[in-house]
């Protein structure tokens, strides 16, 4: 099951608010996400390193 709410930024409808319940062998899970502070348009970077030890993988 989900629930959204949406936002409007500068003419786009975004997601506001998703709940996630998710039920498997009678155990619930939630998720709740909340979008406060959206910014468009701004580039982005998600700088990691391959611990040592480890060998880097792609996904295909």
């Amino acid at each position: 099951m989900a629930k959204y709410t949406y936002q409007d930024i500068s003419g786009n409808v975004l997601p506001e608010d998703i709940q996630i319940v998710a039920e498997e062998k009678g155990e619930l899970t939630t998720i709740d996400l909340s979008f406060r502070n959206l910014e468009l348009n701004k580039p982005m970077s998600f700088p990691y390193k391959v611990p040592k030890g480890y060998d880097k993988i792609t996904l295909k």
